[in-house]
């Protein structure tokens, strides 16, 4: 039988291009749940902006809205992390950043999660 390099080096670059797409696929997630972190975090800080100058002014705050789009983007969130295989996260009650479930201090401010 006789040996075939270029059988063996197109298997060899195969499976080098399979990883490579697996680490581009696993890169685009990584970005688009630093997107929905990105956008969590600006929600948050129109909610507590919204409730500040209704309590400034004296009236009830208008949050339905920026609740409902949190829940929405907390969710997505969430299938971004499943789908990296990160499982679920903790947000931080004092900075709301996002941790992973078994963490016991915020990676972004400190503070004990408990």
């Amino acid at each position: 039988m006789e040996y075939d390099a270029w059988s063996d080096l197109r298997k060899v670059f195969d499976a080098a291009a399979e990883k490579t797409g697996s680490a581009i696929a696993y890169s685009r997630l990584r970005l688009e749940r630093a997107k929905c972190l990105n956008r969590l975090n600006g929600l948050y800080e129109e909610l507590g902006r919204a409730s500040y100058f209704a309590l400034v002014r004296s009236r009830e705050p208008d949050t339905a809205s920026l609740v409902e789009q949190i829940t929405r983007k907390r969710r997505e969130l969430e299938e971004l992390c499943a789908g990296l295989g990160e499982g679920s996260t903790v947000t931080c009650p004092f900075c709301a950043g996002q941790n992973r479930s078994d963490s016991t201090h915020c990676a972004d401010c400190g503070a004990p999660l408990t």
